[in-house]
């Protein structure tokens, strides 16, 4: 069964879920695909314990927000589509280029927010790069806590603005912006791979308003791309993602 596209993007972001302003001056936590000669289908199994956000067995991406620069003439498309894995059918596919701006993503908001992560160890998600030889090798995980989330920094006092939280309303480009959230780079391989991204090796971009991470009061995961302004040098991304989860394993 071939599942309709679910949609074609052009949207930019926005203060939920833009690209999280410049790249970082130094490239974020690598966490690279280990599994070699084939799937790895016990590679979940071994957690201690897991909580799925989407799996994308029911064939669409409604639980998603996906947001790109609008760079002219470009197409970002995303799709729940047929990729038999192990035990899974269907995974998000999401294809794009040249992007000369910001780029884009995709982003996730997490159930009764502020979710409560205390319990775990990091966000799990299994990827594989897709035919596109051109696309990027890497995507960029983020997380939104209470003191980056513009959204949450709006419910309180003005007066923690850029002390205690992030500043919604900033004056200036300054390091008391939201939105510059915990991330990791992950590397894409071509074959599945289920990639961990502990908490703990987690970094900001150090633009926005600096914090330590509140894993008890988190709102969304996102998945992010940067484009490339370079006259030609656009950026295409061709990833696949399945099972996005929350994990704990007792050793990282």
């Amino acid at each position: 069964m071939i599942f309709p596209l679910v949609a074609i993007l052009g949207a930019s972001g926005s203060g939920c879920g833009g690209a999280d302003g410049p790249r970082p001056a130094t490239e974020l936590q690598e966490i690279n695909p280990t599994a070699t000669g084939g799937v790895d289908c016990a590679a979940t199994a071994r957690l201690s314990k897991t909580s799925l956000l989407d799996d994308f067995e029911g064939g669409n991406t409604d639980k998603w927000y996906f947001f790109n620069d609008k760079t002219p003439d470009v197409v970002q498309t995303a799709a729940a589509a047929p990729s038999p894995r192990c035990n899974s059918q269907v995974a998000l596919h999401v294809q794009g280029g040249k992007f000369a701006d910001y780029g884009g993503g995709f982003e996730i908001a997490l159930p009764d927010p502020p979710f409560d992560a205390s319990q775990f160890t990091g966000i799990g998600a299994w990827l594989r790069k897709g035919d596109d030889a051109t696309a990027l090798d890497s995507i960029y995980l983020n997380v939104r806590d209470r003191f980056v989330d513009g959204g949450a920094a709006n419910k309180v006092d003005p007066s923690l603005w850029g002390v205690e939280v992030c500043d919604p309303n900033p004056t200036a480009k300054d390091k008391t912006q939201c939105g510059d959230t915990y991330g990791a780079s992950l590397g894409l391989g071509r074959e599945w791979t289920f990639v961990r991204a502990p908490f703990a090796k987690m970094k900001q971009g150090g633009w926005g308003f600096p914090a330590q991470m509140d894993k008890s009061a988190l709102y969304a995961v996102k998945f992010a791309y940067y484009g490339n302004s370079e006259p030609g040098k656009g950026t295409s991304i061709d990833v696949w993602v399945d099972d996005v989860l929350f994990y704990a394993t007792g050793t990282e």
